[in-house]
Parts: C-alpha cells; structure tokens; sequence
C-alpha cells in the first residue's frame, strides 16, 4: 500500500497537468461554475442538505424529482443541482431514517454472503461508484454492485474450495 500511495504522490507531483487540474478544481469547488467536480461532489451534497431540513425521516422518495427542484436553493438548473452522486441521492430520496434502514438491510444481507475483508472491499468500491455514477434506481448501477458482489463471492468460494481439497 505504501508503494502504491508514494508512486501516485510521485505521479501527481511530476505531472504538473495533474497537478494543475488538481488546482483549478479545488478553486472551482467553492463556486456554483459546472464542472465535473461540482457536479458529482458539491451540488448533490448541497441539494441533500436543502432536501433533508425539509424532509429529513423519509427525504423526498424516488419520484420525488420536482420536489428536489423546489427544495434547492442553488442558483442553478435543478437537474445540475441534483448531479451524479448516488450516496447523496440515497439520502435525497430516503431521509436519514430510510437510509439508515436501506443501508442496515444491505450490509445485513452481505454479511450473510461475504467475509469481512470481502465487504470492506466492496464498502470501498460502492463508495467509490457512489460518487461517480448517477442513477442510484438505475438498473445499471446496482448492476455494477451486484457483479462486485458476485466477484467477491466467486473468488471466496473458489479459495475457499482450492485451499479445503473440494475443488
């Protein structure tokens, strides 16, 4: 891991394109400019914040689009204000009750299927898709989770059978 995190700080420091990019988001993070960055990490976690002082238990449900577009006070186009981050549309979309409630089923049901390395693999990864994939009641999303899933429970099984002789 260490090796890792020295060759991309060696890459982001030798690369002033990177560095640079790096730069003028983190400038454009405390604008309402659309960049990509605002759009997957700043307007969506704005939006929630407006969404859940009005509706924090329940948040405003899946077809709650043109309440989002009410309850915004970014000086923004309401489908910019929602962006593409699936994390904050959870909480959007659920409250902080049923986020909690969807979020205790889930890890109930992959605690059942993966080992504990196996879910804080798949935790990382979801986290990670969750912030740059919109779409969170898109068939594709979970898709990509539930192949994730299926990855990590194939590699189990198949360890698991090559190490106990049942392969």
């Amino acid at each position: 891991i260490a090796t890792i995190v020295i060759l991309c700080t060696m890459l982001f420091y030798s690369d002033s394109n990177i560095y640079d990019r790096f730069t003028k988001a983190s400038e454009g993070a405390g604008t309402y400019q659309i960049s990509s960055e605002n759009l997957r990490m700043v307007f969506p976690y704005l939006t929630a914040v407006d969404v859940l002082s009005s509706s924090p238990f329940f948040g405003v449900g899946i077809s709650g689009k043109d309440v989002i577009s009410s309850l915004s006070t970014l000086p923004i186009d309401p489908s910019d204000a929602f962006g593409n981050n699936n994390l904050a549309a959870l909480f959007i979309y659920m409250g902080f009750l049923g986020a909690f409630l969807f979020i205790a089923t889930f890890y109930q049901y992959l605690k059942r299927v993966l080992t504990s390395f196996q879910l804080i693999i798949l935790i990382i990864l979801v986290i990670a898709l969750t912030q740059m994939m919109g779409g969170f009641e898109s068939p594709r999303f979970w898709g990509y989770v539930f192949i994730f899933i299926g990855v990590l429970r194939v590699k189990a099984i198949t360890y698991h059978g090559l190490h106990d002789g049942k392969l």
